[in-house]
């Protein structure tokens, strides 16, 4: 059995790649792409962190919880609009919202209580 000091907090950085001019071709005015849809990265890290912490638990440490940053995206003070780090991509002109494929694997998740 694995002792909880054998576990540490892992401050992960923020990686950003290829990012898109924040106001697009058309001044902001764009419908989402479907890159911005399908998320793959968002759910490889999904996978590895919750596994690791399904991993935990199983080894008897103490979890309480696990709150996903953020449901929707959203207006982030250091970067306004330009990051999108929700499982729902929010047009911001209309407020429609569109699931990810992160917010289907994040609800897989809830469903199977279990890391899929």
């Amino acid at each position: 059995m694995a002792r909880s000091d054998e576990f540490q907090t892992l401050r992960l950085p923020t990686v950003y790649r290829d990012l898109p001019d924040p106001e697009g071709p058309e001044g902001g005015r764009h419908a989402h792409s479907t890159a911005e849809l399908a998320d793959t990265d968002r759910i490889a890290f999904m996978r590895s962190y919750l596994g690791e912490l399904q991993r935990a638990t199983a080894e008897n440490v103490p979890v309480r919880g696990y709150f996903h940053w953020s449901v929707m995206d959203n207006f982030e003070w250091i970067a306004a609009y330009s990051n999108r780090y929700g499982l729902y991509y929010v047009d911001f002109e209309t407020q429609a919202r569109t699931p990810k494929l992160s917010a289907g694997y994040f609800s897989e998740l809830a469903r199977a209580n279990a890391v899929v």
